[in-house]
């Protein structure tokens, strides 16, 4: 059974989750990912410009999903229905304003905030396995929840005027922090 540290970071843990728990937990935030890159096309449709760029980010977390039950499937691991652990979106969701296009800019936000997190978590991943086949995965992964990440603020940039997007990502980013303190202790993507 292979197993990695529940937190590269964190050299003297002891903790650690199995690689297979680990796959059905990323395959659960591909969904995930990918359906909340549509819903702000559902949710904004007047935000026509960014449909594209949106649809892009959907695909490219659906291809990484469809590449990643490949990779399962070679080793005997079962999808799961939802991974009960996931109160990291659950928490992130919560900072979303209200107001209409404040809603849109912290979908937005948060959208680069939870990628930029998967990237940096995948390629740790991918430097402590001795898969060959997983660490290459990882490595390629990472480098596309970046892409994503650099989309979403793309599209804020072209949303709202620099100096705002600046101060609401510098503001989401502290509270996003808050979130990963609380979560010390859970094993998972993040």
């Amino acid at each position: 059974m292979v197993k990695i540290q529940v937190n590269p970071l964190e050299a003297t843990t002891n903790n650690t989750v199995d690689i297979a728990e680990f796959l059905q937990e990323h395959a659960d935030f591909e969904r995930k990912s990918s359906d909340y890159a549509l819903s702000i096309v559902g949710k904004f449709p007047e935000k026509f410009e960014g449909v594209s760029t949106l649809a892009q980010i959907g695909l490219g977390s659906l291809t990484i999903f469809a590449e990643l039950c490949n990779l399962m499937q070679q080793r005997g691991v079962m999808l799961i229905p939802e991974s009960p652990q996931n109160l990291y979106l659950k928490q992130l969701a919560w900072l979303n304003r209200s107001g209409r296009e404040e809603r849109y800019l912290d979908r937005l936000i948060l959208g680069r905030i939870s990628e930029t997190r998967c990237a940096k978590r995948f390629q740790q991943v991918s430097d402590l396995l001795e898969d060959l086949e997983l660490s290459s995965f990882y490595a390629q992964c990472a480098r596309r929840k970046q892409q994503h990440a650099d989309q979403y603020m793309q599209l804020a940039y072209e949303a709202m005027d620099t100096a705002i997007v600046n101060l609401r990502l510098e503001e989401l980013i502290m509270e996003e922090e808050k979130v990963m303190a609380s979560q010390q202790g859970v094993s998972g993507i993040f």
